[in-house]
């Protein structure tokens, strides 16, 4: 999962950083284009299953990038 590409809408919003263990799932340490650093389940609903295709994983809800 590592420096996936973090799509939001179809737009590329950041790159995973690292994965951190949590109580209940995986965080996704996310870091923004304008340097923020977010951290987001690694489970549905809150983004897709990874596209190593595409190197890319998808947020799902656009709500955890407003903080």
């Amino acid at each position: 999962l590592y420096s996936l590409s973090v799509l939001c809408d179809g737009d590329i919003i950041g790159t995973v950083e690292a994965v951190c263990d949590g109580a209940q799932a995986d965080y996704l340490m996310i870091r923004k284009n304008d340097g923020r650093t977010i951290l987001i389940p690694n489970m549905q609903p809150f983004v897709s299953k990874p596209d190593f295709e595409n190197n890319s994983i998808t947020i799902l809800m656009k709500e955890l990038l407003e903080s």
